[in-house]
Formats: structure tokens, C-alpha cells, sequence
């Protein structure tokens, strides 16, 4: 089939003419490889912009002029190939410091290659070169490609130095830790010798928002770290310490389990981060996810908990927004503090008459089948998954109620027993809503 290429130059054009006729279209192929790696590797696109020396933009731009910059000068000739491999080489030595895989750095190298190869194919036919040309240059492009990679493990690899072994195994230990598959309480203690990490029996993991900047953090040697920005998460040995990233605000703290079940602190740590994200929950500074477990179970049970709403709220998902929302919130808080109106009232900031009478509306439309003992829990699960982020309404500080509500965990685990207790604590039988104290 004819192509633009079937009626090329007389000879193929030298490499001055290339340059020359490519000029114009830099600025337009570095803003294209710019979008193309940051849509493929936002957070990494992001982490690089924060720099100075390695901006996204300046980085590919400094490459395809040199790329340029090198053709007809040899593979070996010439000031600008080092200056291509100086730069990945402080590339890699940056990587290696903020704990970052260089993984992602050649990820990033074959989306902007990609993009060359399209955009000089697209030239080719442009400028009728014939197919030498077009050989030669796809085969430099693919060459400067392997000399950024080569410079930056090269670098990668420097910065290092003797601390790198230790770090490679910590970092084994790390995924090890938090990986699906569970190692045998022997296989761990073997990982921890070699990282030089005490094994405790437990830990708590505490995962930070995406973006958050760790590397300049200075942590406990006890301490774990994943660096990467798109799910930065630390591993504390025997629960929380004191430091700053554990003030993060939006970080999540997962429950303190035996260390061989650290993957199940995580995933409940990063479910709870993505819930403060979509607004949710709380971004404290941490969010402690045992103080919200009604939330991130009801979260997880989704469409089992949508499907019966109705049958276990009934009337009350009729009623108009105005008037429901702050029934269902009333109700929840009510349940999630031992059946005490007064405790119900500071947590709401209202009047304990107000909780009262909103508790006698709900009894009154649901012809008092709310609450019922023995489904108090469904109810409270069903609750937190309408209400999302507004279920949970922490009592004041300054607040002298007992703390019969400082975590839904408590609640939860109070919703099961056979009987729920009075603010006396005394028990007492099952009696509908309007009697509330």
C-alpha cells in the first residue's frame, strides 16, 4: 500500500535537519508525555512536581533536548550523554532517599517512549523521510531510554551504600507483614533477625492519606515505613507511639492485632482513609478505627445492609428528609449509648427533652417496634450505613457523663448481650423507646 514514505527525501536528511524540522514540536511532545505520565501515575507525577529539580515537566523536557541534542554524535561521543546520565543518576539517588521503586521510574520512561515512537512515526510521514531515518531515530529514542534506566539504578544503587542491605530487609519484612498470605510465627522472627527489628506480639498500622510527604519525617527505629505516596502506611510496634505523623490529620489508625495479622490492621486502616476521603468519617488526626467500627462494618456490608433498611427501619425511611434524618441520627446515638437519653442529648448538643421527644415520635411511627433487643445490632448497623460519617457524634470533652460510649466498639459489643444496662447498671428488660430516661 503507497504511503507518504513511497515519495521520501533523495537521501535520508542529517541529523542538523532533523533537529532543525523537530524544534518546533518539543514543547507540544513534552506536554504530551507530561499528561500521558501523570494520568497513568498521578501520585508519582505529584510527588516529582513537589521538587524543584525534578519536576515532572522539567525532567522530560531536559530529556528530549538531550535526546535531540545526541543524534549523529555516537553512542559513546559527545558532553550530552553524560549530562543525560548525570541526571538520572541524582534521579535514582532521590528514589532510593524517599524510598520510592524504580518500578515506577522506568513505568514512567515507557509512557513518555510510547509517545516519541507515536510522535516520530506521525513525523515520518509528515517530512516523507525515508524508512531509515525513521529506524535510526526510534532506535536513539529507545537508547536514550535504556541510559536514563541504566543512570538510575546506577544511582539508585550508589545512594545506598552499606545501609542498603538492612533496609532491603526491613522493607521484606514490611511486605511480608502486610501481605494477603500469612507466614508462620518462625518465619517472621527469621525476617526480623536479618532487619535487625524486634518482633513484638503486636502491632497497630497507621495509614496516611495519599500524598503525605514522609521521607523527611525522622521515625522510631521501631518503626516500619511504606514511603509511596499513593498509600504511605507505618507499622507500630504494641500500638500507637508518639510522633508527628501519628497527628496526621485524615491518617486512619488501625486495631492493635497479634503481629502475624498486621494485614488486617492495614485493610481496615486504608478502608477507613477512603471513607474520610468520600466524607464519610472524620478526618481526626487519626481517626481511630476502633472508635468507628459500626460505620466501617455497616460500610463493608453495603448491599446486604441496603436491602434490609426497610424491613428493619420501616416507616421511618418514609418520612421527608428534614424530619428523618434527625430521627434516625437520634435513634443511633441513643442505641450507641446504653438507652441513656441524657448522654444522647450532649452527644447531639440538644436539649434531653428534645432527645425525648424525638424518641416518642420514632416509637409513635414505628408502633413501638423500635428498639427491639434482639435486633439492636442489625439496627445499629443499618443506621451507620444511612447515616455515613454523621453516625457517630463524640461526647463532649469537657462532658462529666460517664463514658459509656467512647467507641462503637463498646457499643456493638453491648448490642449482643441478652439484656442492655441502665445508666445504673443495673439490667433491665426490654421496653420500647418512650420510656427513655
Amino acid at each position: 500500500m503507497p504511503t507518504c514514505l513511497a515519495q521520501p527525501y533523495p537521501s535520508a536528511p542529517p541529523p542538523r535537519e532533523v533537529r532543525r524540522l523537530l524544534g518546533p514540536h518539543v514543547q507540544a511532545a513534552v506536554t504530551e508525555m507530561e499528561d500521558q505520565v501523570a494520568a497513568r501515575l498521578p501520585q508519582y507525577a505529584e510527588t516529582l512536581n513537589r521538587t524543584r529539580e525534578f519536576a515532572l515537566r522539567r525532567v522530560i523536557d531536559r530529556t528530549v533536548h538531550l535526546f535531540l541534542a545526541t543524534l549523529g554524535t555516537g553512542s559513546a561521543d559527545g558532553s550530552h550523554l553524560s549530562d543525560l546520565t548525570s541526571l538520572y543518576e541524582r534521579i535514582g539517588a532521590q528514589h532510593h532517599r524517599v524510598g520510592y521503586p524504580l518500578d515506577t521510574l522506568h513505568t514512567a520512561l515507557s509512557v513518555a517512549g510510547r509517545v516519541a515512537h507515536r510522535r516520530l512515526i506521525k513525523d515520518a510521514y509528515r517530512f516523507r523521510w525515508p524508512a531509515s531515518t525513521l529506524e535510526s531515530l526510534v532506535e536513539s529514542a529507545s537508547a536514550t531510554i535504556r541510559a536514563a534506566t541504566e543512570s538510575a539504578v546506577g544511582g539508585f544503587e550508589h545512594e545506598g551504600g552499606p545501609r542498603s542491605l538492612v533496609r532491603q530487609h526491613r522493607a521484606r519484612l514490611r511486605d511480608a507483614l502486610t501481605a494477603d498470605l500469612t507466614l508462620d510465627r518462625s518465619s517472621l522472627a527469621a525476617l526480623a533477625e536479618a532487619a535487625s527489628w524486634p518482633l513484638p506480639e503486636t502491632v497497630a498500622v497507621l495509614a496516611l492519606p495519599p500524598g503525605t510527604r514522609t521521607h523527611g519525617i525522622v521515625l522510631p527505629e521501631e518503626v516500619l515505613a511504606r514511603h509511596l505516596p499513593d498509600g504511605p502506611f507505618l507499622i507500630l510496634p504494641d500500638g500507637r507511639r508518639h510522633f508527628p505523623l501519628l497527628r496526621t490529620r485524615g491518617a486512619a489508625l488501625g486495631p492493635v492485632v497479634p503481629v502475624d495479622r498486621a494485614a488486617d490492621s492495614l485493610s481496615w486502616a486504608r478502608h477507613a482513609v477512603d471513607m474520610i476521603l468520600q466524607g464519610l468519617l472524620p478526618p481526626d488526626a487519626p481517626l481511630d478505627c476502633v472508635d468507628h467500627l459500626a460505620a466501617l462494618a455497616a460500610s463493608r456490608a453495603g448491599d446486604l445492609l441496603d436491602a434490609v433498611a426497610a424491613q428493619t427501619l420501616g416507616p421511618l425511611l418514609k418520612l421527608p428528609e428534614r424530619r428523618r434524618v434527625p430521627l434516625l441520627q437520634t435513634l443511633f446515638t441513643y442505641l450507641d449509648s446504653a438507652d441513656n437519653a441524657v448522654v444522647t442529648a450532649r452527644r447531639l448538643f440538644v436539649h434531653e427533652q428534645t432527645v425525648r421527644y424525638r424518641l416518642r415520635k420514632i416509637a409513635e411511627v414505628t408502633r413501638d417496634e423500635l428498639p427491639r433487643t434482639e435486633r439492636r445490632l442489625e439496627t445499629m448497623l443499618v443506621l451507620a450505613r444511612l447515616l455515613g460519617g454523621s453516625a457517630a457524634s463524640p461526647v463532649p470533652a469537657a462532658s462529666p457523663v460517664p463514658a459509656v460510649s467512647v467507641a462503637s466498639q463498646v457499643s456493638v459489643r453491648s448490642a449482643v448481650r441478652e439484656a442492655p444496662l441502665c445508666g445504673d447498671g443495673a439490667p433491665h428488660a426490654a421496653r420500647p423507646v418512650r420510656e427513655a430516661r
